[in-house]
């Protein structure tokens, strides 16, 4: 982004800080990027109304010696913050730089999304009181070659208050005439779930407590329910989930 009468340049994007604190640690770790570009705080940072702050940064872009200042703010509603930078030379940047950038940046206003209705309906069916699980179920066997079986099934029960759990197991049995094998393998974990939007299909989003991030997105086609193209039985009460 340019301007008519101020010499640099205002640089805009997303940043995906949830607090001011880890902001803050970002301001000092500075920015580092391929092609020349390599800035560093200069001085203290400021706070910028009640979720933001600013600074000054000396460095490089494209190689170019700049001079710039730089506004983060973190989203009070959730989701991606915006950092914006204004840039120019040294011997020519002034007090219009940082006034013009804050200007820029008293103007965001954040808004949380109204999902579709598709979403909210997707939620209001996972959420029906006692929850519910998703269930997939898979086997299969072979007897070319001698005698081949797996077996595997996962499910993920979403409870009303937002937690989830997730357990899955598989099995394969092998034998033939050299002998026989087998294998087992187990995952489970709990977290968070929530609904979002891809822009064509609700996304159902589990946040494990252990760091681990799952998405799928979610289609319903002649009845049937799919995660990412893999089918799953939708199961309510007796069969449904372990909620307390």
């Amino acid at each position: 982004m340019g301007h008519n009468s101020i010499a640099g340049l205002i640089i805009v994007t997303v940043n995906p800080y949830t607090t001011v604190a880890e902001m803050r640690q970002g301001a000092y770790d500075g920015i580092q990027e391929e092609g020349g570009t390599s800035l560093k705080l200069n001085g203290v940072l400021k706070p910028f109304g009640q979720n933001g702050l600013a600074g000054n940064y000396q460095g490089t872009i494209n190689w170019e010696q700049v001079k710039a200042y730089s506004i983060g703010l973190v989203s009070p509603v959730g989701g991606s913050g915006i950092s914006c930078m204004i840039a120019t030379t040294p011997s020519m940047f002034e007090n219009v730089h940082i006034s013009t950038l804050e200007t820029l940046a008293s103007s965001f206003k954040f808004f949380k999304p109204e999902m579709p209705d598709v979403v909210k309906e997707w939620d209001d069916w996972f959420k029906t009181p006692g929850g519910c699980r998703l269930k997939y179920m898979s086997s299969s066997s072979s007897s070319s070659y001698g005698y081949t079986a797996s077996t595997s099934q996962a499910t993920i029960d979403l409870c009303p208050n937002g937690q989830f759990s997730f357990n899955s197991s598989s099995e394969i049995t092998m034998s033939i005439d050299a002998g026989s094998a087998y294998n087992n393998s187990n995952d489970a974990g709990v977290g968070l779930w929530k609904l979002t939007f891809d822009g064509t299909n609700p996304v159902l989003v589990l946040n494990f407590n252990d760091g681990r991030a799952w998405e799928y997105v979610l289609t319903y086609v002649d009845q049937k329910t799919y995660l990412d193209d893999t089918r799953y039985f939708v199961l309510f009460n007796e069969e449904g989930p372990e909620c307390y």
